[in-house]
């Protein structure tokens, strides 16, 4: 994921941050599927997850982002444009998933590894 320009992270002195700028690229948006992912530093999240296993690793992919990179996975609500591949990812990958309990509810029998949940 190429970095764009300094977004004006500062550091007190008027220059960049000790971590570098905020990255961040969109693998998709819409009905069929959304997903950002951020950057910070070393941390890379993965906002949302609404495509295949093959799909979410091939856009990943084109960002020039293997998913071994992949700090974790955030979700913001279980809508299945954001949501339906979540699963297969974190399995697939080892990563940890970040969600707010409240709203999964029928992903009780589910345990991603290292979940949390807020």
């Amino acid at each position: 994921m190429s970095s764009p320009p300094d977004a004006g992270a500062a550091d007190g002195d008027g220059g960049e941050a000790s971590n570098g700028p905020l990255r961040f690229a969109s693998l998709g948006s819409g009905s069929g599927g959304n997903g950002t992912v951020v950057g910070y530093g070393d941390s890379l999240v993965l906002i949302d997850c609404g495509f295949g296993l093959k799909d979410a690793w091939a856009r990943l992919t084109r960002l020039g982002v293997a998913p071994e990179q992949l700090t974790a996975i955030l979700v913001t609500h279980e809508h299945t444009d954001h949501a339906s591949g979540v699963t297969a990812l974190a399995h697939r990958f080892r990563k940890p998933v970040h969600l707010p309990t409240a709203r999964f509810e029928h992903c009780r029998n589910w345990t991603p590894p290292s979940p949390t949940h807020f």
